[in-house]
C-alpha cells in the first residue's frame, strides 16, 4: 500500500502523524532543494519533465530509492513523450543515483468512457508500455480498476473509489459493490410557514406556490456546498427527500417540506449526502461531479473520524 499525494507538505504531514509507508509525490519535486527532503523522508517521486530529471542527475547518491517516470500518453497535462519517457528511463537505470526502483506511470482521461478513440489509444500504449518495461507499472485510475484489469499492472491509483463512489456517470457506488465512507449532515434551525406568493432566498428565485412550510438548514457555499445548486437539489429529512427552493446562501438554504408527512422541527437532522443519499445523485443537480463536491468541505465543518 502507498500513500499518493500532491506536494511534498502534505507528505511531510503524513510522516509527522506517524504514517511509514511508502508516500509517492504524484507531481515530484518542485525544486532542487525539495529532492534532498524527498530523499530524506524515502518519498517516491514521479518524474515528469527534463527539469526534475536534470535536478536528480545531479543529486548524484542523495536521490529517492524509487522513481516513477510519467509518460503522457494522451492526457496532455503531465509527462514524458513515449520516445523522452524511454531516453530517461535509459538514462537513470545506467546511472549510479541509487535508484533500487524506476517504474514507469501514466493516466488515463476517460478511462470512464471505454470506447472513446481516446481511451482505446491511450489503453494500447500502456500495453505496450508495459510489454516493454520489466519494471513497476502504475496506469490506471478509479474507472481504470474497474475497466481495465489487464493494466492493473504492479500498482493501482484508486481515487474517488477511495470514497466509495462510482467514477462511471449515471452509476452510484453501490452498483460496483462500494460503500460511501464520507457522510454530511446538518440540522433544521428554522421552520417556517411562508404563505402563496412569499420568496425564498436571495434574487426571488423561489416564489411559494401555495402556503407551505420551509425548513432552515444550516449549511451554506461557506461550508462548500455549491452555491450553484438548483431548485430541486434532494436533502433527507426523516427518511424523506425535500427539495432544496431558492438560492444557496454563505450559511444556510431553504428547503421545501411538503414532502414530510409529520411536522418538522427546529434541530431535526438533515442528510446532505450519505449512504442513504448518494453524493452522486446530489451532484447532478449541481452541474458538478461528485469528486468537487467531496473535496471542497471546509475545515469549518466539523470533521468526525469513525
Amino acid at each position: 500500500d502507498k500513500f499518493g499525494v500532491a506536494s511534498i507538505d502534505e507528505a511531510l504531514i503524513l510522516r509527522s502523524i506517524g504514517i511509514t509507508k511508502s508516500i509517492v509525490l504524484m507531481e515530484g519535486v518542485f525544486d532542487y532543494a525539495e529532492l534532498a527532503i524527498a530523499a530524506g523522508q524515502d518519498f517516491e517521486l514521479v518524474l515528469h519533465n527534463q527539469e526534475q530529471a536534470n535536478w536528480l542527475m545531479q543529486a548524484t547518491t542523495n536521490c529517492p530509492s524509487c522513481i516513477w517516470i510519467k509518460i503522457d500518453t494522451g492526457m496532455g497535462r503531465l509527462g514524458f513523450t513515449v520516445q523522452e519517457g524511454d531516453a530517461i528511463y535509459t538514462k537513470i537505470a545506467q546511472s549510479n543515483c541509487g535508484i533500487a526502483n524506476l517504474g514507469i506511470m501514466s493516466h488515463f482521461s476517460m478511462a470512464e468512457n471505454q470506447s472513446a478513440p481516446t481511451t482505446q489509444a491511450q489503453k494500447q500504449v500502456c500495453m505496450q508500455l508495459m510489454e516493454r518495461y520489466q519494471g513497476p507499472c502504475s496506469f490506471v485510475n478509479s474507472a481504470g480498476i474497474f475497466a481495465f484489469k489487464k493494466l492493473h499492472g504492479n500498482v493501482v491509483r484508486p481515487g474517488i473509489a477511495l470514497y466509495g463512489i462510482s467514477p462511471f456517470a449515471n452509476m452510484v457506488g453501490a452498483d460496483l459493490g462500494l460503500k460511501p465512507v464520507m457522510t454530511l449532515k446538518s440540522h433544521l434551525i428554522a421552520v417556517k410557514m411562508l404563505q402563496k406568493g412569499h420568496a425564498v432566498g436571495y434574487t426571488a428565485s423561489y416564489i411559494c406556490p401555495e402556503t407551505m412550510p420551509v425548513g432552515i438548514v444550516a449549511i451554506g457555499y461557506g461550508d462548500g456546498y455549491p452555491r450553484c445548486a438548483t431548485n430541486g437539489t434532494p436533502f433527507l429529512i426523516k427518511n424523506v427527500l425535500c427539495p432544496l427552493i431558492g438560492k444557496v446562501s454563505m450559511d444556510m438554504l431553504a428547503v421545501d417540506l411538503r414532502p414530510l408527512t409529520v411536522n418538522a422541527s427546529i434541530g431535526d437532522e438533515v442528510l446532505i449526502w450519505g449512504n442513504q443519499l448518494p453524493v452522486e445523485k446530489v451532484a447532478q443537480h449541481t452541474n458538478t461531479i461528485a469528486y468537487e463536491l467531496l473535496t471542497r468541505v471546509q475545515q469549518r465543518v466539523v470533521f468526525k473520524w469513525i
